[in-house]
């Protein structure tokens, strides 16, 4: 009878059912990470993509190994040699640079003595932006570099290689020799990967910035769950973007948003028009300056003020333009250009008797 199922056809699809939700089981036991690589391939970022204080580079550049790449809290988590940790306290020497700025701990992973550095990186720095190497892009930046002191041992701040090492350079993966000291997301979740293997060439670009909430100082990851959205450093706004699967943060020029009161108005000769000019900053600071252009003859345009500030302390300004029409002004419908820098507002001036 149509709109049923046979009693074999039912059993059938009850035993598939049965054995799909095993087989998901199993999927999930053996390979846990499961929903997070699913959604990584359908958004484009990785889990882990929070903000946070550290960014933690473990390298052995002479053999090209990569150990950890990633973003982290604590500051002796993972620095460790043998059983030994490296004993480094900021708040307890360096409390202004730890509020004030973002962290860098890079440790040179030699088999006879690991070099562990500790950069303290002011706000505004971006990573990997242009540079060639680690130095390159925090050498402008640096507010202050620390060579830890080993607890139980002896002070190991011979080789400061990681920051030398090239971005672009092949590695051999071994971030799964420290995978029981890894954040969620995998030791080096920021970095492209070629194979099966991570390459030292950032897939998730960093900004050190203050976090929107709590004011504090962070790594902040430009990833799939980020892009288009804007940071502000100071005067400077950074916006993340995406191009061919890399994500990065951009600096943005100054950029504003300009809206008249009116957009047109019929005027007698002899007589004059007030408009006026409300200007919205978007990024970044800058001046913006007023004039007009395509004035019929004997029409004339002043401004008060004839330009203004924009900055985080001065996010809108209004300025008034007055429309002067003298008596030999040519009759009909006139199309005026009002410029506010390189942008151009159109506005239509009817003149009549």
């Amino acid at each position: 009878m149509i709109g049923t199922v046979a009693p074999q056809y039912l059993v059938t699809i009850i035993v598939c059912l049965i054995a799909f939700i095993v087989m998901a089981l199993i999927l999930l036991v053996i390979v846990p990470d499961l929903a997070k690589k699913i959604t990584e391939v359908f958004t484009g970022t990785k889990i882990p993509d929070v903000p946070k204080k550290i960014l933690y580079v473990k390298l052995d550049p002479d053999p090209h190994q990569v150990w950890a790449v990633h973003l982290d809290n604590d500051p002796r988590k993972h620095i460790e040699r043998g059983k030994v940790y490296f004993d480094f306290d900021p708040s307890r020497n360096f409390t202004k640079q730890w509020n004030n700025c973002c962290v860098l701990l890079t440790v040179d992973e030699n088999d006879d003595a690991d070099a562990v550095w500790a950069w303290f990186i002011r706000q505004g720095t971006i990573i990997p932006g242009d540079a060639p190497n680690l130095y390159e892009a925090i050498k402008n930046r640096l507010n202050i570099s620390v060579c830890p002191p080993v607890t139980g041992g002896e002070r190991e701040c011979n080789m400061v290689s990681v920051v030398n090492y090239n971005f672009s350079s092949d590695t051999k993966d071994y971030c799964g020799k420290e995978k029981d000291r890894c954040p969620e997301g995998g030791c080096c979740w920021l970095l492209q990967t070629r194979g099966k293997n991570y390459i030292y060439r950032f897939k998730y670009g960093l900004i050190c910035a203050p976090d929107s909430k709590t004011g504090e100082i962070l790594w902040h990851p430009c990833t799939g769950s980020v892009v288009d959205t804007s940071i502000q450093v100071g005067e400077d706004n950074y916006v993340c973007k995406e191009s061919l699967g890399i994500f990065f943060w951009e600096k943005m020029a100054f950029d504003f948003e300009i809206l008249l009161d009116k957009y047109e108005e019929t005027v007698k000769k002899g007589e004059s028009v007030i408009v006026s000019l409300n200007v919205t900053r978007r990024y970044s600071q800058g001046t913006v300056n007023f004039g007009c252009e395509n004035l019929p003859q004997n029409v004339s345009c002043s401004f008060n003020p004839s330009s203004c500030t924009l900055s985080s302390q001065q996010q809108i300004c209004q300025s008034n333009l007055n429309i002067s029409v003298g008596d030999q002004a040519p009759l009909g419908t006139h199309t005026i250009s009002i410029k506010a820098n390189e942008k151009l507002i159109l506005f239509t001036l009817t003149l009549e008797n």
